[in-house]
């Protein structure tokens, strides 16, 4: 009697378990919400359109220390007009001074865990000018 108690437990257990599995289905492949009801959140939180830079500048065509080679960077970048991207490759930068950057010059990597960026000394990036808008963020893809 304990056994057929025991077995009727698990019958019901089972069914229970199956039915909630086909209540969490998925239908015709987009998920719950209706393909004219969904949103692209790919620039959420961009304030301008997404632009493309005018300029490319590679840190590797410089010469020197890395904190020489951003320096003669941001120099150069400074002097060309429109958006400019200083593109690191991946590996380790170890700076020993605080880098100032201007306006429309954006430092890219070759990804969050391949490009990392070492300060000695508590240096860090710092913008001029010291008031940043947030209409002025853009991002590049």
């Amino acid at each position: 009697m304990k056994n057929l108690q025991i077995s009727r437990v698990f019958l019901i257990l089972s069914l229970v378990s199956t039915l909630s599995g086909f209540s969490q289905s998925i239908y015709n492949d987009v998920g719950h919400i209706p393909a004219s009801s969904q949103v692209d959140w790919t620039n959420a939180g961009l304030y301008n359109p997404v632009s493309t830079a005018d300029n490319i500048l590679h840190i590797t065509d410089f010469t020197g220390s890395y904190d020489a080679r951003i320096q003669a960077a941001i120099n150069a970048a400074n002097n060309l007009t429109g958006v400019t991207i200083i593109y690191f490759p991946a590996g380790n930068y170890i700076f020993q001074q605080t880098i100032i950057l201007s306006s429309n010059i954006i430092i890219q990597g070759a990804g969050s865990v391949s490009t990392v960026f070492e300060f000695d000394n508590d240096k860090s990036f710092k913008f001029s000018p010291k008031l940043v808008l947030l209409e002025k963020l853009y991002a590049f893809t």
